[in-house]
């Protein structure tokens, strides 16, 4: 899709290819408080892969799209402005996403700061959510599946910690104590 005479755009491009389970989160701002979001109505997400579109434009104001107002902070860099976080799910493998601000819509905003933009990858899929295992020093497999094409990593705590395996199946030989195993799918 090119850009219409009037129309703004931003083309932003990820280091890997997204899949369609995939999802995009890009965080943006505008120079002035928003207090309907009626007010832009106007901007719009799209993904390509390479330089073909995909044909998924949709407004960020769409009921497919998590938009999220934030509060606004006095410290951030740009004061008075509106944080927003705009999250949509692709519909095929992308690498870019677009962000257009259309015109000729008689709507305010005229102008959006693009903060950040990432792919994000669902959460693994686990076999089981509990494992009993009856007597002691038993054995144990962990398994993970979906989303496909990519690295599961295992950890013992919930956020941050070391990688204690990688891969989609976790065996655990002569289990000998109750423990919480965390799984996270990367790219």
């Amino acid at each position: 899709m090119s850009p219409q005479p009037g129309n703004t755009e931003q083309k932003l491009r990820f280091p890997v290819t997204g899949q369609a389970v995939d999802s995009i989160r890009i965080l943006i701002s505008f120079s002035s408080q928003i207090s309907n979001v009626a007010l832009i109505s106007n901007i719009f997400v799209a993904t390509y892969i390479g330089n073909t579109y995909n044909n998924d434009q949709i407004a960020i104001t769409s009921a497919n799209v998590n938009l999220k107002l934030l509060i606004p902070d006095p410290n951030f860099p740009l004061p008075n402005s509106q944080l927003a976080i705009v999250t949509f799910k692709a519909s095929q493998a992308f690498d870019r996403a677009q962000i257009m601000i259309k015109t000729g819509t008689g709507l305010q905003v005229q102008r959006v700061n693009v903060h950040y933009a990432y792919i994000l990858i669902p959460s693994p899929t686990v076999s089981a959510k509990v494992i009993n295992l009856c007597g002691y020093r038993k054995n144990a497999t962990l398994k993970a599946t979906n989303p496909t094409g990519v690295t599961f990593k295992w950890y013992l705590q919930p956020t941050g910690g070391l990688c204690v395996h990688t891969g989609s199946s976790y065996y655990l030989s002569s289990v000998t104590q109750s423990k919480t195993y965390y799984v996270e799918s990367i790219k």
